[in-house]
């Protein structure tokens, strides 16, 4: 009464979509929760991005998708990429734009057989293009504080802009490098400053 099936564990750790023999007891559990998003790749075997280029390619283009949602969310703008119609679009698959890193057995068999980054990759084209076409979503970009260059910057752009993860502006790589944030800078010359008046206030 044996039969096979792709292990979920041989993927992650192996990058193994071979099928093994099972009894039907273990077959029948995993055929349940084939399309369940219960494997976290950032907690189960990070490495895995480094091995895998096409895996890494669409945690990007989960993460360009998680931030064009933004900008969707706030468009007013009910054409063909409104925010309602990639919902629809991604379905059942609404985790895609949440988390950059959570799977289901059926979503790692499709990044093996190509179909998940192409998927991914037409969608994401499609809201970016959105946001660059659409004038409230646009006004929405970044100015880079360093260059001050007029052409508004986006955080979804990952191969030329950074995001600082203590205030979200988004600056260029190459004017950022390793410099501080000008923004957290201010923040906490003002929040001093504060604290500096209270103090003297209360003596």
């Amino acid at each position: 009464n044996s039969v096979f099936i792709v292990i979920p564990s041989r993927i992650i750790y192996n990058w193994d979509h071979n099928k093994y023999r099972v009894s039907k007891g273990n077959f029948d559990f995993l055929n349940q929760v084939l399309s369940a998003p219960n494997l976290d790749i950032s907690k189960l075997n990070v490495s895995l991005y480094d091995h895998v280029p096409e895996l890494a390619k669409i945690r990007d283009y989960r993460r360009m998708l998680n931030m064009t949602r933004e900008y969707l969310v706030r468009c007013n703008n009910k054409d063909e990429v409104s925010f309602e119609s990639v919902r629809k679009k991604l379905g059942s698959h609404a985790y895609y734009w949440d988390s950059p890193h959570l799977y289901s057995t059926s979503d790692i068999q499709r990044v093996f057989s190509g179909q998940l980054l192409n998927y991914l990759k037409k969608i994401v084209q499609r809201t970016i293009h959105h946001v660059y076409c659409c004038a409230r979503c646009s006004s929405f970009g970044f100015i880079c504080e360093y260059c001050q260059s007029p052409k508004p910057i986006f955080a979804f752009e990952l191969a030329t802009t950074d995001q600082c993860a203590g205030c979200a502006s988004v600056y260029h790589k190459a004017c950022k490098r390793n410099l501080s944030c000008p923004k957290c800078v201010r923040r906490r010359k003002l929040k001093e400053q504060r604290a500096g008046t209270s103090l003297v206030r209360e003596t």
